[in-house]
């Protein structure tokens, strides 16, 4: 028989085992359930650290990740930082982090004068802290 006439033998032999790979998509909320946005999310596995900026609500999506134990971490200049370990051991791990919001603290310096210039006592309210101070004599003011 002349080279390609004759029957042709092909063994393929294919695998339904796939990739073990994770995606891991989470939340971050405050103590009052105030989903937090702009937060840094990184997690640690092994010698690789995998980072991203949750969304404006609060969430979160790592994709296509090897395997294994990992540290989770949730940093922010208004919050405490958050560790935890994450087992990335199915293709979706779904995680919800609370964390506690750092008390910022603020001054409010003031001096209270009349349109002549001169000084004057008076109330000086800051509504959205629902905080009031009175100015003395000399129209000086501190709101802490």
């Amino acid at each position: 028989m002349p080279p390609g006439s004759g029957p042709v033998s092909l063994i393929v032999r294919t695998s339904n085992r796939a990739p073990r790979r994770s995606s891991l998509h989470g939340t971050v909320t405050d103590a009052d359930g105030a989903q937090l946005a702009a937060v840094r999310v990184a997690l640690q596995l092994g010698a690789d650290t995998y980072t991203v900026k949750t969304a404006v609500d609060g969430s979160f999506s790592l994709q296509d990740l090897p395997r294994g134990e990992a540290e989770l971490r949730i940093t922010d200049d208004g919050i405490e930082p958050v560790a935890q370990t994450v087992r990335l051991d199915r293709p979706e791990v779904e995680v919800s982090v609370r964390v506690t919001r750092r008390a910022i603290g603020t001054q409010l310096r003031g001096l209270v004068r009349s349109f002549a210039g001169t000084p004057l006592p008076a109330k000086v309210r800051v509504l959205s802290a629902r905080s009031s101070v009175t100015a003395d004599n000399d129209g000086r003011f501190v709101l802490e």
